[in-house]
């Protein structure tokens, strides 16, 4: 977790920049889960508790001024800021077509399993920066 979710100094002046307390410690743990997970939760308040008090006490605020900020447009614009920031790349067509591509001649020239063509695509995804959320395109 530690790695992950721990803020730099850098981190910290990105995350400061957001308005209000709530919006801080958002911004931080969508950052963190885009790292851990590369992909954003569809509810930003579902990161566990422990990964939010280590994340408010790195900010020196309270865990419980997360509350609210999943209902609220910001986090939209914080995972775009994350997304720019960080160099995560979206899943569109040009990733869909060369993923494709490779998939096909993997399977055709490999004798591996669905499984291991699934863990080596997920890896592929994750080295490229690619953001694995697969609902963003609804916003």
């Amino acid at each position: 977790m530690g790695a992950f979710f721990h803020l730099d100094a850098d981190d910290r002046r990105r995350a400061m920049a957001a308005n209000g307390a709530r919006n801080q410690l958002g911004w931080s743990l969508q950052l963190g889960t885009a790292r851990f997970l590369n992909c954003f939760l569809d509810d930003p308040e579902d990161v566990p508790a422990a990964v939010v008090d280590y994340v408010a006490e790195q900010l020196g605020l309270q865990a419980a001024d997360l509350k609210g900020y999943g209902e609220k447009e910001a986090r939209w614009d914080h995972q775009k800021q994350i997304r720019s920031s960080y160099g995560f790349t979206a899943f569109e067509g040009e990733q869909w077509f060369a993923l494709a591509c490779w998939l096909y001649k993997r399977a055709w020239t490999t004798g591996e399993r669905p499984i291991v063509l699934f863990d080596l695509a997920t890896h592929r995804l994750v080295e490229a920066g690619v953001d694995l959320q697969w609902n963003r395109f609804v916003r």
